[in-house]
C-alpha cells in the first residue's frame, strides 16, 4: 500500500480526505506532514499556490513519498468577496458574530468555497508540474452559527451549502459524503483519478481555469467600497 503524505497542520483536512479515500476504496495510507510554508506567493489563484506548497513539501522530504497539499478561498458576495484567499488568517483572528455583523443588513447572502489539491511525486516531479484538483461549492451564509464541527471556525457552522438547509457542522458523514459526490469536490476527484491510475481527467481543461478567473474577478471586483462592521 502506497504511503501519501498530507502537508498540513489542519488535521481535520486529513480526516475529510481520508474518507473520500476509504469511500472508494483507494489503497494509499494517508500520513500527516507538519511542515511550515513559507510567505505563500503573491498571487490570487488558490490553483498556483496548492502547486507551491505540495512542491515545497515534496523537496523538504527525506524520503519520495507522493505528497498532496491543499489551498482554499471563501468569498462572500454581500462581502465584495471577503476573506476571499485569506481564509486562514481570517477564519483565526475573527469569530463567527464578527462576520455575523458584517452581514446584517445584508439581504444577498450567497457565498462559494473554491478549493484546490495539489498532488506531486517522483514523475510529476520531472516535469515539475503537480496535478491538481479544483472544486467549487456555491451556498449561502446562515443568520446564526450552528453545529459543533469547528476545525474551520465559524466557515463550517455558517456555510450551507446549496441545496441544504444545514450548516457544514451540522452535516453527517453520510450526508458530507452526499454533498462531495453532489459538487464534485477535490476529495472525490482526486480518488477517482488514483484509482484510474493517474491518468489526466478529461474535465482538466484549459477553458475550466479561464473560467475560475473570470469568476473569481467578478467577485472580488464589484465596487470600491470596502465592508464594514
Amino acid at each position: 500500500m502506497e504511503k501519501i503524505y498530507y502537508a498540513t497542520s489542519n488535521e481535520g483536512k486529513v480526516k475529510r480526505l481520508k474518507e473520500s479515500l476509504k469511500h472508494y476504496n483507494v489503497p494509499v495510507e494517508l500520513e500527516q506532514l507538519n511542515i511550515q510554508f513559507p510567505p505563500e506567493i503573491a498571487t490570487h489563484q488558490i490553483e498556483e499556490i496548492a502547486k507551491q506548497k505540495v512542491m515545497y513539501a515534496y523537496d523538504h522530504l527525506k524520503i519520495k513519498n507522493p505528497v498532496v497539499a491543499l489551498d482554499a478561498g471563501f468569498f462572500i458576495d454581500a462581502l465584495k468577496g471577503w476573506p476571499a484567499y485569506d481564509l486562514k488568517n481570517q477564519t483565526h483572528f475573527h469569530d463567527e458574530d464578527y462576520v455575523l455583523r458584517m452581514l446584517k443588513d445584508a439581504k444577498r447572502r450567497t457565498c462559494r468555497l473554491i478549493e484546490s489539491l495539489a498532488y506531486y511525486d517522483e514523475t510529476l516531479a520531472k516535469s515539475g508540474e503537480p496535478e491538481t484538483f479544483q472544486s467549487v461549492a456555491e451556498g449561502r451564509m446562515a443568520y446564526e452559527g450552528r453545529g459543533g464541527f469547528k476545525d474551520w471556525d465559524w466557515l463550517s457552522r455558517l456555510f450551507i451549502p446549496k441545496g441544504m438547509r444545514k450548516t457544514l457542522a451540522e452535516l453527517t458523514d453520510e450526508e458530507r459524503m452526499n454533498l462531495r459526490e453532489k459538487f464534485k469536490t477535490y476529495h472525490v476527484e482526486f480518488a477517482k483519478w488514483y484509482l484510474a491510475g493517474h491518468k489526466i481527467l478529461s474535465v482538466k481543461i484549459p477553458e475550466r481555469r479561464s473560467f475560475f478567473s473570470d469568476m473569481l474577478r467578478n467577485i472580488l471586483n464589484p465596487g470600491s467600497n470596502e465592508p464594514t462592521v
